[in-house]
């Protein structure tokens, strides 16, 4: 899971909460972990180790920190909060978004007796509303992924 999760228990309560919100397949991409999965430069040129090459749109190939930023804002607005700032919310991007709204939620001084699963379900509802409204490609991505399609990837 691609989601800044720390251990194994997370991940499954990450795939369980998924599956409530109506996913019935998950993907994962796991990191190389060179005791498992030994994928080295050779072994990866040579095609041997993946038959299928996937990418992470959000963050990876598209700038979705508008939408974040709109989606975190919404969220801490149904808490009579104020906003932050876009340039916080990407230095936050990468770690989660449950950490991601932790930060927000003090730089904003949310209140601490409101319940921190009210407050990730409002933001996955804002977050699945402005997903995909103002995203744009990271620069050179288009040609790069032409260029990954011409030599058969």
């Amino acid at each position: 899971i691609d989601d800044g999760s720390p251990d194994l228990e997370t991940s499954i309560e990450l795939i369980l909460r998924l599956k409530e919100f109506g996913f019935k397949k998950i993907i994962t991409t796991p990191h190389i972990y060179k005791e498992l999965y030994p994928n080295t430069a050779e072994i990866i040129l040579q095609g041997r180790a993946m038959a299928l090459v996937m990418y992470d749109l959000d963050g990876t190939l598209l700038d979705t920190a508008n939408e974040i930023t709109r989606a975190v804002n919404l969220t801490l607005l149904d808490f009579d909060c104020r906003g932050v700032d876009e340039v916080d919310v990407r230095r936050w991007i990468g770690h989660g978004t449950g950490w991601l709204m932790q930060q927000a939620w003090v730089a904003a001084s949310g209140n601490k007796n409101v319940s921190w699963d009210d407050v990730m379900d409002r933001f996955i509802f804002h977050y699945q509303a402005t997903a995909g409204t103002s995203s744009i490609p990271f620069p050179k991505v288009i040609e790069t992924l032409e260029k990954v399609k011409a030599i058969g990837l």
